[in-house]
């Protein structure tokens, strides 16, 4: 397959096996380092990739110059593609290759051993002062979708379907995101959405607000929650069955978030913690508080900004000690609260089956 640049100039693609519900992508000819997004043809969005990708390709070297460390994170639009050497039909875009596992299976439980944990952890972390710079020039990730997160075997973060971020950094036009994984929506968003019933980008393109560096923050801190806590998300739980076999029907987690309701906190009648969950109080006291702020309580200005979870990651990771079962934990505790978990889980097993 052969597109071209702005220029004219010809950009052989190799069918890389990729595709998603908006294209594919492929690997770029003679440039391992790189690889090309081109957009499904029937795209009925394809005005408003062409727009917001030759937005983001246009400050694409001024921003390399700007901030080398952020941007070498990111798979930002370099430059955009076209089907015709008149560049009239807008096809996709070049950008960063990267490799790694998404940020699910490198904090799979089980599975994730200590090298594992901090490797995720440092990626996070790296993760965090991304975000602060992308804050910084207006953008906004928005999806918070974990599998757009790849962990580098270096321990580098990769944050992929950059074309989705949520963007005004010129200040005086909108490139809105118009999806967000289920769970990381922040509860003043989900709350906004199905009171006006418009999807996130109908919702931008109306002038309602939609994702913020607050919102982000919500998202930022869903991730390091699930990372330090055996990958279980902060606002899911296993249904707790009665006595008499009553349980409630199983809600989605964007109306769980929404409400406010998290079995971590004892906010979610009818539910109870994930055998593999650790409890709140099994992670360190600043910890605590700042999932509490972060997530459980609804006043979004209590959220830790990025720079803030960077600081507190780093300190975090300057504490961690191995134990002999192979997980990493804040030496603060007098024991592993990871393999304290699993010697509960391996007591309910037996009795679970017996019963």
């Amino acid at each position: 397959m052969v597109v071209y640049t702005n220029a004219g100039c010809p950009v052989v693609l190799a069918d890389a096996g990729s595709s998603g519900s908006e294209g594919v992508v492929y690997d770029v000819v003679d440039d391992p380092c790189s690889v090309a997004k081109i957009y499904h043809a029937d795209d009925p969005d394809m005005f408003i990739h062409e727009v917001k990708v030759e937005a983001m390709a246009r400050c694409h070297l001024a921003l390399c110059d700007k901030a080398p460390d952020a941007m070498a994170a990111l798979a930002w639009p370099s430059e955009a593609l076209y089907r015709d050497p008149a560049a009239t039909e807008f096809a996709g875009f070049v950008m960063r290759r990267f490799q790694g596992d998404p940020l699910p299976v490198a904090c799979e439980y089980p599975g994730a051993d200590a090298a594992a944990t901090r490797r995720s952890l440092v990626a996070l972390k790296e993760l965090c002062h991304v975000v602060e710079f992308l804050h910084h020039i207006g953008i906004c990730v928005g999806d918070w979708n974990p599998y757009n997160f790849v962990v580098g075997e270096d321990g580098h973060v990769g944050l992929l379907d950059v074309d989705g971020f949520h963007l005004a950094y010129d200040r005086s036009l909108v490139y809105p995101c118009g999806v967000c994984a289920e769970g990381y929506v922040a509860p003043e968003l989900v709350r906004a959405q199905r009171e006006c019933g418009l999807g996130y980008r109908e919702m931008a393109l109306k002038g309602i607000s939609t994702f913020t560096p607050k919102t982000d923050d919500f998202g930022l801190a869903v991730a390091i929650f699930r990372a330090l806590d055996n990958w279980v998300h902060p606002f899911s739980g296993s249904v707790d069955i009665g006595p008499d076999d009553s349980y409630e029907r199983p809600r989605p987690v964007d109306e769980l978030v929404a409400e406010g309701a998290s079995p971590f906190v004892g906010t979610a009648p009818g539910l109870k913690l994930k055998p593999w969950a650790l409890p709140l109080e099994y992670l360190p006291p600043l910890f605590q508080e700042a999932f509490q702020w972060s997530l459980f309580d609804d006043d979004p200005s209590r959220r830790l900004a990025p720079g803030q979870w960077e600081r507190l990651l780093g300190d975090y990771l300057d504490q961690l000690v191995d134990c002999p079962c192979g997980h990493a934990y804040h030496r603060g505790f007098s024991a592993c609260p990871y393999c304290y978990v699993e010697a509960e889980m391996a007591k309910a097993t037996p009795a679970a089956e017996a019963a």
